[in-house]
């Protein structure tokens, strides 16, 4: 009997049939939203990989629906370790072998993962966008450098503020994690003290981002949002709005 997805919640509807979990210890960004739930109700998961028997799942409190919607998911979870390193696109594959129906696609929702997932897609010739353009589209650094905007790259605090100086850089300046999703992660420095601190925060959460940040001259003036859809190299649809 085939399950009506259309009747599940959002948050698995958006799955199109299958989640993968994350099982890295370290905080990362589906972990942090999973921490940010509060606990209504706790049920055992099983899973389908011999190696993890139970995944405890906690939903939040004013989600609406309760949590007896996720047991007709069951079999449609699979753990995964997704930290950000150069293993992941092929440990999603590895995954993905313990799945035994058949897979027209897969897609993740967290920039920080658009390449890994498009990569593991190409391998497994899945419709995907190019690896190769989110590449530079999920990295602030190349997305910078693509739009002609002058932008710095370091790994670390002393070379950074060995780069402020030999570029001689006037503050206040903006760091940013070369993978951060959104505004996570972005500092604004309004001086060498404040610049160091930011680099440092960065640091501890190289997990998340990894290693590599920009360093861009602040520019100040209104924000906006850019929203495009392109097929085949034509602009389908275009707006620009307030942020």
């Amino acid at each position: 009997m085939e399950t009506d997805f259309s009747r599940l919640p959002n948050f698995f509807a958006v799955a199109a049939g299958g989640i993968i979990i994350d099982v890295h210890e370290s905080i990362n960004d589906v972990a942090a939203d999973l921490d940010a739930f509060e606990k209504e109700d706790e049920i055992t998961i099983q899973l389908q990989k011999p190696s993890i028997s139970t995944w405890w799942f906690w939903m939040p409190k004013d989600a609406g629906w309760r949590i007896r919607s996720m047991q007709i998911c069951v079999a449609l979870f699979l753990p995964c370790d997704l930290t950000r390193d150069g293993g992941l696109c092929y440990r999603i594959i590895e995954t993905l072998s313990h799945y035994k129906g058949g897979i027209d696609g897969i897609v993740t929702f967290h920039e920080s993962l658009q390449f890994e997932v498009a990569k593991a897609a190409e391998i497994l010739s899945l419709p995907t966008p190019p690896a190769a353009a989110l590449a530079i589209a999920a990295d602030k650094y190349k997305t910078s450098i693509a739009a002609g905007h002058p932008a710095l790259l370091a790994h670390g605090k002393d070379e950074a503020l060995q780069a402020v100086q030999e570029h001689k850089l006037q503050y206040p300046l903006i760091l940013k994690p070369c993978r951060g999703w959104g505004s996570s992660g972005v500092y604004r420095a309004d001086n060498t003290l404040e610049f160091a601190e930011a680099a440092e925060a960065i640091a501890k959460h190289a997990d998340l981002h990894g290693p590599r940040f920009v360093i861009e001259e602040y520019c100040d003036g209104p924000e906006v949002d850019v929203n495009l859809v392109l097929s085949e190299g034509e602009i389908l649809f275009a707006e620009v709005c307030d942020e």
